[in-house]
């Protein structure tokens, strides 16, 4: 978080694709990068409902460098955190799954 960078966007689509069983709007957003000093687009990783955004939106842009690659998303909670909350939730009732599993009771 320390070594991203915040900058405003602009909805200017939403890709309708399917996820699952059911389809999601994926925002494609165009904003101003500020290492390379020109305006760039990309879609989001993740869908939402079609009444979450609308074109034309203003939005925040959260960006880092990661293994020389430039990783972007919006920049809010469930964009942020939610990958990593979803995966300690999980993992921690999958741990307590294989723990009630080892323990014997006499």
């Amino acid at each position: 978080m320390k070594q991203s960078k915040v900058t405003k966007g602009k909805i200017i689509d939403l890709r309708l694709e399917p996820v699952a069983r059911a389809m999601a709007y994926f925002p494609v957003i165009e904003y101003f990068d500020e290492i390379e000093q020109e305006v760039r687009t990309f879609k989001s990783y993740m869908g939402y409902d079609r009444h979450k955004y609308e074109i034309g939106q203003s939005i925040e842009v959260r960006y880092y460098i990661k293994n020389n690659k430039k990783e972007l998303m919006i920049n809010n909670w469930s964009s942020i955190w939610g990958k990593g909350v979803f995966a300690a939730v999980f993992g921690f009732i999958f741990f307590l799954i294989g723990l009630g599993g080892s323990v014997t009771i006499y």
